[in-house]
């Protein structure tokens, strides 16, 4: 995770400052917890003593307090380290302001001084989730139309949908993968009468393709009879002739004559 140093404008001759500043990942919220801890180094060979008070700013300012401190020439905490949960972009992106200010009572350390800086976090990768198991609606005998709901939470716009369907549910995605854009519904005519599909849909954004739907299955019309709102009604048959799928018609015989029904 990311870490780093802010430089604090020096005013007091012979002392460096500094806060260091860490990272722990918090993706699956989409937030950095950051800590941010006040650092003092002494570079006249003299060391002083005191009680660091002072502030870190991470998302706004918090106050720290130390316990007596000896600041050699090596870099010295000064205080506990102080944290806050960081927010990022609903992309997953975020810049954001960290620094510290402090004095040490007593001491050439005695004023307060002060330093921030922007510091770049963890671009974390936020896909889409998945759209809502797709509908279906106008069934016909080589026809269908499909929408879904678009996904409750990504991580900027979306930019494209893609469905699948296939006569066989577990081997997607056979016949093929087809991108409807940013609309959320979509038709075919070239299916077959009397089959099975099956049917599920995915959505991307700026950071790529989240999961799949749930799997929706349908049977396009065939012969025979079909329940339609409670009521039995007589389903057109069809019939491939020639590469073609035409309607197949039924016949009587009248007075030693073959008659369509209908």
């Amino acid at each position: 995770m990311p870490s780093g140093y802010i430089t604090i404008p020096n005013s007091v001759s012979g002392l460096d400052l500094r806060a260091r500043w860490w990272t722990e990942d918090d993706s699956g919220n989409n937030r950095s917890k950051v800590h941010v801890q006040m650092q003092g180094r002494k570079t006249d060979g003299y060391t002083t003593y005191g009680t660091y008070e002072g502030d870190v700013y991470v998302g706004g300012w918090l106050g720290v307090s130390s316990a007596y401190e000896s600041i050699g020439s090596g870099w010295t905490d000064l205080g506990g380290s102080r944290w806050n949960w960081i927010g990022h972009n609903s992309d997953g992106s975020k810049t954001t302001t960290l620094g510290a200010r402090g004095r040490i009572p007593g001491t050439s350390f005695g004023s307060t001084q002060s330093g921030t800086g922007n510091v770049t976090l963890t671009n974390y990768t936020r896909l889409p989730s998945a759209p809502g198991t797709p509908s279906v609606s106008d069934i016909g005998p080589q026809s269908a139309s499909f929408s879904w709901s678009a996904p409750g939470s990504v991580g900027g716009g979306i930019v494209e949908y893609q469905y699948q369907y296939d006569s066989d549910g577990s081997s997607f995605p056979s016949p093929g993968t087809v991108s409807t854009g940013s609309s959320r519904s979509a038709s075919r005519s070239d299916l077959e009468p009397g089959k099975t599909y099956w049917l599920r849909v995915r959505a991307r954004n700026g950071d790529g393709w989240g999961s799949w739907s749930g799997t929706r299955s349908f049977e396009t019309l065939g012969g025979g009879r079909r329940k339609v709102a409670g009521v039995w009604r007589d389903v057109v048959r069809w019939r491939k002739v020639s590469g073609q799928w035409k309607k197949v018609r039924r016949w009587k015989k009248v007075a030693s004559e073959w008659r369509p029904t209908r």
